[in-house]
């Protein structure tokens, strides 16, 4: 039977190594990210060739019935949101206060892209999407009353509230960088099984469409939509590389330094233990 002595000292080995080793696969994933988009060069959506590729354009209605935020009812091309309400719980501590979150979704609407040369449709459903809009505020009811405008309502009244909301909106006619599976769909694709895909070629009258899409991408390929100028993503994810390799040597000199000892202590008594045999 372990003694509680062993268990502790087995987890304060394996904890600094285990976060070692999420730190080193983070690292290498951001670091993949940026060659990726440093290797690839940005494509027109017209003479795109089937497959990876990255885009640059902007974002529009992919139908003439905008998607709207789901909590501030504003037009855009995708939304996030979350609604937490402030709760105080017993814990065996004591009284504890904290956020919990009531509700959250994220759109699954597709997204329009156009650069000038065409226009390609985006399947979001697990894309790395970066916004342009966060918004957040306070108030009293399960469902929103819309952000106030006023400085004095929001001090007075809505800062107060028990419920928080936070609404992540990618804003319509803005600048963005894309990247994933580039290819052409006929109407009766199953891509095109979507109500509103089905909406888009019929009211542009289309027979092909093009798509961007996660399917069959390789380790180091991105699917992402960000309103982030590529250049200056490229230098964040440089960035969130370094840090994560710097907590990974962090954790790794801790876990040596954790298990140095012990190691040592065991090879000498293992050293006895021959010795004593060979005697």
């Amino acid at each position: 039977m372990i003694d509680i002595d062993s268990l502790l000292t087995l987890v304060f080995i394996c904890l600094p190594l285990f976060f070692a080793i999420v730190c080193l696969y983070y690292s290498l994933s951001y670091l993949r990210s940026a060659r990726s988009i440093e290797d690839n060069p940005t494509s027109k959506i017209r003479s795109a060739a089937q497959g990876y590729v990255e885009l640059s354009g902007t974002v529009k209605p992919l139908t003439s019935t905008p998607v709207l935020g789901a909590l501030t009812k504003t037009a855009c091309a995708w939304y996030r949101y979350t609604i937490e309400e402030f709760v105080t719980i017993s814990t065996a501590s004591g009284m504890e206060s904290r956020w919990n979150i009531v509700e959250s979704a994220i759109s699954s609407q597709p997204i329009l892209i156009t650069d000038g040369t065409g226009e390609c449709v985006m399947l979001p459903q697990g894309a790395e999407i970066m916004p342009t809009r966060a918004i957040g505020w306070r108030g009293h009811h399960r469902i929103p009353d819309p952000p106030p405008t006023s400085f004095w309502l929001w001090l007075l009244w809505n800062n107060w509230g028990r419920y928080r909301y936070t609404e992540y909106r990618l804003e319509l006619g803005i600048p963005i960088f894309a990247s994933g599976r580039f290819s052409t769909q006929d109407a009766g694709a199953p891509l095109t099984s979507n109500p509103l895909i089905k909406t888009y070629y019929q009211e542009n009258n289309l027979t092909t469409a093009y798509f961007l899409t996660g399917e069959d991408l390789a380790s180091n390929q991105n699917f992402m939509l960000s309103a982030i100028p590529p250049q200056r993503l490229i230098r964040q994810f440089k960035l969130k590389a370094f840090v994560f390799f710097l907590a990974f040597l962090f954790l790794s000199v801790l876990s040596y330094h954790s298990s140095y000892p012990i190691v040592k202590q065991g090879l000498q008594h293992w050293h006895f233990i021959v010795k004593g045999l060979h005697d």
